[in-house]
């Protein structure tokens, strides 16, 4: 009976024994998988908090290359205008004269515009166009501004500039010596608005005619390339539009027959492979990008160029820890949304999701931009630095960078993570449209742009 007993209390010991070293054992994993959550988290949340103090800062701290960038919008839009001016000129005495007054009053109210915080450059550019459309009262205006930013300090160009401006009429025998000084300015199309002027100034009428006609023709052939753009874009924009609702429809229907169903994928891999690509990509290959760009570059364009590639290709080189940590859960990229069935229905349906997306982002970007101005010197208009680089030092190395960078590598990289990776992990907790949205406010989010640049970036990372 002893011997019975004491058989039993082994058991029971024994169970008790295994109970135990089963429970430190799962709570021990238990502990391990706290902790990788808890990294993760941790570090999702340190880059996201990182990325909205930098937008909070890019938002109300003027950029270096803000006001560099503003001159040259400011020069482009000039040139266009100018052009736009020179193509409806001759159009302009046809009008009646109330047409006329009123036509001639919002073109003095629009290159005003121009005149606050003008360069020198901008300033002859201004008088020029005011003396060729004949508005000598606005064309003095102009030059007295222009003598106030070169501090009363006149040079030879400014003086023969202002022969222009006055009244006095222009003896041929100065009409050389005005033009190389007109030459001189380096004013580029500009030049031949001003020696129209100068022509008829001095009474050379049918050489002031033939220029002008000239001028209408060289507009007409540099305003055929812009107006095909906006016409293929108006396209784009009626398309969207029309698409916006068939698209809207495809999606609900997709929606519904798949009842928002995913592969199961421990969730835990995907937060964590997300957490790397934040980690690198929003702190990791930039600061190393920019250390190696700096001592092998000797040139901005070369130094932004490579920057650019190796931040891109560190954060590509992501991939491959996703794809480890997929195969590690005897999963693929196909469990995340990368696959090769039916392809051509599948691009299809993604170009005619980005054209739908085109018209509402444009909207946005256009809102954004307005508001921008009216809230001038309190929230800085969203401008991406590599649009800031391009805009500034545009070359055939940084293009092909840009387009390299902007266009192969960052996508595919931000559309795996974004849509592929941070969604599944989402919509495993809090469904389909909320881990939509979630995503795409954080893909705006970590966009180094200003808060006004977020809603058009919200827009195209929810589709």
């Amino acid at each position: 009976m002893k011997e019975s007993a004491c058989n039993e209390l082994e058991k029971v010991q024994g169970h008790m024994s295994c109970w135990k070293d089963g429970w430190h054992h799962r709570q021990g994993r238990l502990n391990l998988l706290s902790l990788r959550w808890l990294v993760a988290s941790v570090t999702c949340t340190a880059v996201i908090l990182f990325a909205i103090a930098h937008l909070a800062k890019q938002s109300f701290t003027p950029s270096p290359f803000s006001s560099e960038v503003n001159r040259v919008q400011k020069t482009t839009g000039l040139n266009i205008i100018a052009k736009l001016v020179a193509l409806i000129e001759p159009m302009l005495p046809n009008l009646a004269e109330k047409d006329y007054a009123r036509v001639m009053s919002e073109l003095d109210k629009l290159l005003r515009s121009f005149m606050e915080d003008a360069d020198e450059k901008t300033l002859y550019k201004l008088c020029i166009l005011y003396g060729y459309l004949g508005m000598r009262l606005r064309a003095s205006e102009c030059f007295k501004g222009l003598l106030q930013r070169l501090g009363g300090k006149e040079n030879r160009e400014t003086r023969l500039l202002g022969v222009l401006v006055s009244g006095k009429r222009v003896s041929p025998q100065s009409v050389n010596q005005i033009e190389r000084s007109i030459e001189a300015l380096q004013l580029g199309w500009f030049e031949k608005l001003a020696k129209a002027w100068l022509y008829e100034k001095a009474f050379m009428f049918a050489r002031a005619n033939e220029l002008r006609q000239e001028i209408h023709q060289s507009a007409l052939r540099g305003l055929i390339p812009l107006f095909g753009i906006l016409v293929v874009l108006l396209v784009v924009g009626i398309l969207g539009v029309i698409l916006t609702p068939f698209i809207t429809y495809l999606l609900c229907r997709d929606i519904k027959r798949k009842g928002g169903q995913v592969r199961a994928i421990d969730p835990l891999l995907l937060f964590e492979a997300f957490a790397v690509y934040l980690a690198v990509a929003g702190v990791a290959a930039p600061v190393l990008a920019q250390q190696i760009a700096l001592k092998t570059s000797k040139t901005f364009e070369a130094m932004f160029a490579t920057a650019l590639i190796l931040n891109q290709t560190l954060t590509a080189l992501t991939l491959l820890w996703l794809v480890f940590l997929l195969r590690s859960n005897q999963s693929s990229l196909s469990s995340i949304g990368w696959h090769a069935n039916n392809v051509g229905s599948e691009l299809a349906f993604g170009l005619g999701a980005y054209i739908c997306i085109m018209p509402w982002a444009w909207l946005l970007s256009l809102l954004s931009f307005l508001l921008s101005r009216s809230l001038s010197g309190v929230l800085q208009e969203p401008i991406h630095p590599v649009a800031q680089a391009v805009v500034l030092r545009s070359s055939p190395m940084l293009i092909l960078a840009v387009f390299v960078a902007g266009v192969l590598i960052a996508p595919t990289v931000e559309e795996t993570f974004f849509r592929g990776v941070l969604y599944s992990v989402l919509r495993q907790r809090i469904g389909i449209l909320p881990s939509a949205a979630l995503s795409a406010l954080l893909f705006a989010i970590l966009h180094p742009q200003s808060l006004l640049g977020i809603p058009p970036l919200f827009i195209i990372g929810l589709w």
